[in-house]
């Protein structure tokens, strides 16, 4: 593993300018390929690459977060539309213009308690003791410790200065 760090290699994805390159479906896998190879191979600090790909995804969400953009897109998608279709090619991804209905149930008496009754069983079964069994009060059936899975992992915060 070669031991030189050489910061301009972190600029393997950054747009130049006002030129932000478009990045091809064909083209994912390979960039991707390049910048974990820097990584692993020690050409790139990997925290200081967990911080610029922090900052691109922020950067992303944001635009694409955007009530406006999001309107955009949607306008200008359905001019590519051709006929009843409801998706359609473009630089190698397929667009779909499609929809999705969430509910807020919320405002549900009964939804809301029965939610509040889950969240007390997880405080009940996170407070068993590991490896113990325990009479659920209740029901007299016996409760055991949930299994717990641990991640670890870094996470990235941008401060307003």
């Amino acid at each position: 593993m070669s031991n030189k760090k050489s910061p301009d290699k972190l600029a393997l994805l950054a747009p130049q300018g006002n030129n932000i390159a478009p990045i091809l479906y064909e083209d994912q896998a390979k960039i991707a390929k390049k910048f974990i190879t820097a990584i692993v191979e020690g050409e790139i600090d990997p925290v200081k690459a967990k911080i610029y790909l922090k900052s691109i995804s922020d950067t992303i969400k944001a635009i694409t977060d955007n009530y406006a953009v999001k309107e955009l897109i949607i306008d200008k998608a359905e001019n590519y539309i051709e006929g009843s279709s409801k998706d359609f090619r473009l630089m190698g991804a397929t667009v779909t213009i499609t929809q999705k209905t969430t509910y807020d149930y919320k405002d549900d008496s009964v939804w809301s308690d029965l939610d509040a009754k889950r969240k007390s069983r997880e405080r009940f079964l996170k407070s068993i003791p590991e490896g113990k069994e325990v009479a659920d009060a209740d029901t007299g059936l016996i409760a055991i410790r949930p299994i717990e899975k641990l991640a670890r992992f870094v996470k990235i915060s941008f401060k307003e200065d």
